[in-house]
C-alpha cells in the first residue's frame, strides 16, 4: 500500500497537514497492487502506533471494499464500502494528535478471502480480529505527523 500524497524519507512518510485536523481532515489517496487470488473484500484500518491506556487507537476503519478496488481517492468512500467507528465512537476519519507532539500512524490493508458484510458503524476491534484470522498478511503504510502549536 502507498499514497502519492505522502513524501517518503527512508522507511517512513510524512503525512501532510491537509490529511489531519489541521487541514481538511480527510484521508489521503491510497493505492495498492498485487491483489491475492480469491480476495472477496478489502478492509482498511488507520491506527495510532502509540496505544492509549494499553489499547489500540483506531483513527479510521473502512470495510466492504470490493476486490476490484486498487485505489481509494482522498475523501471518497468507494461504492459498497462501510465506515466503522473510530476510538472516539465516531465514524469520521480524523488524525489529530495533541498539540506539540508527533505521532506515528499505520495504514493497514487486509485482503479478505470471504465477505464480512459489516454494518455501518461496525466495531473495528471485532473486524480487525476477523481480518487477522483470515488474511495471511497485510499491506502497511506508516506515516508520521507532528502537530505544532
Amino acid at each position: 500500500m502507498y499514497s502519492p500524497a505522502m513524501m517518503s524519507s527512508s522507511s517512513s512518510a510524512s503525512l501532510p497537514s491537509k490529511y489531519t485536523c489541521d487541514g481538511a481532515d480527510v484521508w489521503p489517496e491510497l493505492k495498492w497492487k498485487g491483489v491475492p487470488t480469491g480476495t472477496q473484500e478489502f478492509v482498511i484500518f488507520v491506527l495510532a502506533l502509540q496505544p492509549a491506556e494499553n489499547k489500540l487507537v483506531y483513527e479510521w476503519a473502512l470495510a466492504g471494499i470490493g476486490p476490484e478496488t486498487t485505489t481509494i481517492k482522498s475523501g471518497q468512500i468507494p461504492a459498497g464500502a462501510v465506515v466503522g467507528e473510530n476510538s472516539e465512537a465516531s465514524t469520521k476519519y480524523s488524525i489529530c494528535p495533541p498539540s506539540g507532539t508527533e505521532e506515528t500512524y499505520v495504514f493497514q490493508l487486509f485482503a479478505i478471502p470471504k465477505k464480512l458484510d459489516p454494518a455501518p458503524g461496525f466495531d473495528p476491534k471485532v473486524i480487525r480480529e476477523e481480518a487477522l484470522k483470515l488474511a495471511p498478511n497485510a499491506g502497511l503504510l506508516t506515516a508520521y505527523y507532528k502537530r505544532t502549536g
